[in-house]
């Protein structure tokens, strides 16, 4: 077997523990057996004392029933970073900051720490009152900063919003015209023809109605769209200097 020495830190090793009462220290502690670079070994050790307890309690010795084998694994630096890690407790205890001396990769897995800041001072104290008195003065002696005038309009600029302003008016105008001449036509058809209307020619009637609030929205939406794109044509030849396409 490829034993090892279990407290070299240098190397990866499997140490195998018997659990059981230690003469020399006058306690049961886990009592380190052997130590081997391969797992195989390791296991095979572990059943070794195993069997030995189990030997000894069939003779009829009188064995403590804690007593078992067990092992653990060591990596490489493991020792030095449980050290650290006591040196980390006892830093905290006597109150030395221990980010001037200690690294948190230096630490075990299972321990960290946190540096807390300075405590900022309560609301309504006279330091923030203070602060804020201090913080006051400056902006009163402070220039205040005008926001810098907008240059002037160029006359492309200004003939596009005159003409923003038209296709609008004349967009508005269309819609109150042609809306105003469907309201009239369905109110006529209704007050002359209404009384005559049963069966399927209501109901003809309500879908040509219907069908043609339809057409109504679509030719809106058509209009709408065609000026939204005149619009922002208009609006990138304005930017540009240049005068504007005619309205739709």
């Amino acid at each position: 077997m490829a034993r090892v020495d279990a407290d070299d830190d240098t190397i990866q090793r499997f140490v195998v523990r018997h659990y059981r009462y230690d003469s020399d220290r006058h306690e049961r502690r886990h009592v380190v057996v052997d130590a081997f670079d391969t797992e195989a070994e390791y296991l095979a050790a572990i059943e070794d004392v195993r069997a030995g307890i189990e030997v000894r309690r069939a003779a009829g010795e009188d064995v403590d029933p804690t007593e078992h084998a067990s092992g653990i694994t060591y990596a490489p630096g493991d020792r030095a970073r449980a050290a650290t890690g006591h040196l980390l407790r006892r830093m905290v205890e006597h109150g030395v900051n221990p980010s001037r001396y200690i690294n948190l990769e230096d630490l075990p897995s299972n321990i960290t720490y946190i540096e807390a800041s300075e405590p900022q001072p309560a609301w309504g104290s006279d330091q923030v009152a203070a602060e804020l008195s201090a913080a006051k003065r400056e902006r009163a002696d402070r220039p205040r900063q005008r926001r810098a005038p907008l240059g002037p309009h160029t006359q492309a600029e200004i003939l596009y919003s005159q003409q923003v302003k038209e296709a609008a008016r004349r967009y508005n105008k269309r819609v109150r015209v042609v809306g105003g001449v469907y309201v009239v036509v369905v109110a006529a058809t209704l007050l002359l023809f209404g009384r005559h209307l049963t069966g399927t020619a209501q109901r003809g009637y309500a879908v040509a109605v219907l069908v043609g609030l339809v057409a109504i929205m679509v030719w809106m939406g058509v209009l709408l769209v065609r000026q939204w794109r005149w619009m922002y044509r208009g609006y990138r030849a304005a930017k540009a200097g240049n005068q504007a396409p005619p309205a739709p």
